[in-house]
């Protein structure tokens, strides 16, 4: 059918299907703890572990030791790893090397595709896959897929065959860099052949096309836009990056503008209903008919998808919140303190520990503080109908060394060393979404209240019912397997629900 050929928007493992326009290359180091560029890199939908290009000799040990502390540093992300390349005609590979590296990968549950550089042939991707099996049978068939790069003259001659005859390549990345070396070309000259050669290849095939990086780490250069739009010109909704500052540039250029959406909304309703087509009234020469409807479908239905299946939502926390939330919370303990004085008085109670109590106080404040912005913080807020519960709170004490930190030795049922006041920012992460019989969503994040050093003050599970978005199939939803729930404490939530029932039902975020 000719709708099967049409751009994929998602990116499928043999899980389910997922947001992909952003593929972050993570150096070594970068694996192993949160830098200053936590927030950008989380903001990538996709992030990729290097035993390639990206990685030394002497870093190998670097990134098997990052892809076990992923769920620390990158809580619920998915991952791919790229392999090293089958070296068949070098007498120093270490036949065991590919093997370690799979073994690594597939150990760790975020780790969706195998990323396989270099393969000529189908003989080529077959080989990797003889390792898959070897170590897990089951991983192809119901966790993980493949990606390929497409990157040297064979593999350009041979990509329908592959795609043809190995289902488990899901994604294909245009390799513009080593072509040009195989080519001796230039990048404006032969980049947007090897694209459509691809995309093509992909659309035939129902697969997933992704661009080649571009080879400036700016943001905003001019070689940049170039890249950027005429990867977008080519029909690519997808990009490698290579710097953490680039995934908002590059997730909103393959992002349809909220203009077109709108327009396309208001075009989509009416022809899913009537399949009417002609010319627009009064317009004497707008023709519009199936294939231009079909166009602006499938932008309403990907950017509802963006919406749904963006994983992670970073909210920044302004002082002028925290100064709004210090006064919600001295009203609430005026309050609280109160009704506790009338109670003693009421009781003939006169040795209240006054002391004890300003420290409790203290705890609490914080405590409730940090659950207030946790259960705030949603990226659509107009479509969230209401928070369901919460669970699996914990605290943290502030780590002596940010350096190679462990979040879980550092976590608490009841105690934090730190304050409202050290709150910079919180990360909420999908980790589960499920249609109920009523057609809405019951979606669980993993909730996360950081510090300026992205180390977390709190962290929590939050169960919110949501409105099912338009034009979304959620029937092959999967479960999100790489949820890496916290340890279970049982926490003190008697003093923060009390309290919360007495706060604004809603904290601005804006």
């Amino acid at each position: 059918m000719a709708a099967n050929q049409m751009l994929k928007s998602l990116l499928s493992s043999a899980q389910r299907s997922h947001l992909a326009r952003t593929h972050l290359f993570i150096t070594p180091r970068g694996t192993l703890k949160r830098n200053k560029f936590w927030t950008e890199t989380m903001e990538s939908d996709i992030l990729v572990y290097d035993f390639q290009d990206g990685c030394s000799p002497k870093e190998r040990g670097t990134v098997f030791k990052g892809l076990g502390r992923a769920n620390l540093v990158y809580p619920n992300k998915d991952l791919t790893v790229r392999l090293t390349e089958l070296e068949r005609n070098d007498p120093t590979c270490n036949g065991n090397r590919i093997y370690d590296e799979i073994k690594a990968s597939l150990e760790q549950k975020q780790v969706y595709w195998l990323m396989l550089p270099m393969c000529n042939d189908v003989q080529d991707v077959k080989e990797y896959i003889q390792i898959i099996d070897k170590l897990n049978p089951q991983w192809l068939k119901y966790h993980g897929s493949l990606q390929m790069i497409c990157e040297t003259p064979k593999c350009r001659h041979n990509l329908y065959d592959i795609l043809g005859e190995v289902p488990e390549v899901q994604g294909v990345i245009v390799g513009g860099v080593d072509y040009l070396r195989f080519a001796q070309g230039t990048t404006e000259d032969l980049l947007g052949k090897l694209r459509w050669d691809v995309l093509n290849a992909c659309l035939y095939h129902g697969r997933f096309a992704i661009d080649s990086p571009p080879m400036s780490l700016s943001s905003d250069d001019s070689t940049i836009q170039w890249h950027l739009q005429s990867a977008h010109s080519h029909g690519l909704r997808s990009g490698v990056i290579l710097h953490p500052q680039q995934s908002a540039t590059f997730n909103h250029q393959f992002t349809p503008r909220l203009e077109d959406v709108q327009a396309a909304e208001d075009l989509v309703h009416t022809w899913l209903s009537t399949r009417d087509t002609g010319y627009l009234r009064g317009s004497g020469n707008d023709f519009y008919g199936p294939p231009h409807m079909k166009k602006q479908v499938w932008i309403a239905r990907y950017y509802s998808e963006i919406q749904a299946k963006k994983i992670v939502h970073t909210q920044i926390i302004n002082e002028n919140q925290i100064q709004n939330m210090n006064k919600q919370l001295d009203s609430m303990f005026k309050e609280m303190k109160a009704t506790e004085i009338e109670e003693a008085d009421k009781n003939d109670i006169h040795d209240i520990d006054i002391d004890d109590n300003e420290n409790e106080n203290a705890l609490n404040r914080n405590r409730i503080g940090f659950i207030a912005f946790a259960l705030s913080c949603h990226p659509r807020v107009k479509d969230r109908l209401s928070t369901l519960g919460f669970s699996n709170v914990q605290y943290y004490v502030s780590p002596e060394d940010n350096v190679d930190v462990d979040h879980q030795n550092r976590a608490s049922s009841s105690t934090s060393t730190g304050t409202i006041e050290d709150i910079d920012c919180v990360s909420s992460q999908i980790i589960n979404r499920r249609v109920t019989s009523k057609g809405d969503l019951v979606v669980t994040y993993n909730v996360e209240v950081l510090d300026q050093n992205h180390n977390p003050l709190c962290r929590l599970i939050r169960h919110d019912l949501e409105h099912k978005l338009e034009y979304i199939n959620y029937d092959n939803e999967g479960d999100y397997t790489n949820t890496c729930s916290p340890h279970s404490h049982e926490s003190n939530t008697s003093i923060s629900s009390l309290s919360l029932n007495k706060m604004d039902k809603n904290i601005d975020m804006n």
